[in-house]
């Protein structure tokens, strides 16, 4: 071949080759960009999951804390009701104290009025 059409050859041969390349690249790009966005959704939905079991542990130390919370208050409830059982026994006690001194001080009050009543006689 000649000379010219060597280079004529070699310039087509170069004008393809960028576009051939060109190409090849685009379709690389465009791959990567995909394995670009597959990532990048996968560190969102990271970040999501992170969000959501620091919200969990968050519920779950509040719940720990309500329960904590509940069970004082119920310790509290159960000791104040036994503090009631124990005041109304308490109240019987000295109900049925009371009770039982109204009935000596009565049968002294009847006593005295027969001390009395034999003084009268006495005296009369």
């Amino acid at each position: 071949m000649n000379k010219k059409t060597n280079w004529t050859i070699l310039a087509l041969a170069l004008c393809a080759s960028p576009s051939y390349a060109l190409k090849k690249n685009k379709n690389k790009i465009a791959e990567l960009k995909q394995i670009v966005d597959i990532a990048s959704t996968a560190e969102d939905d990271l970040g999501d999951l992170k969000d959501l079991r620091a919200r969990l542990e968050q519920a779950e130390t509040s719940y720990n804390a309500a329960k904590s919370n509940y069970s004082n208050m119920k310790t509290q409830i159960d000791n104040f009701g036994d503090r009631i059982a124990i005041e109304e026994k308490r109240a019987r006690d000295a109900q049925q104290s009371k009770d039982a001194i109204e009935v000596d001080i009565q049968s002294v009050k009847d006593e005295l009025e027969t001390v009395n009543g034999k003084i009268a006689e006495l005296e009369g």
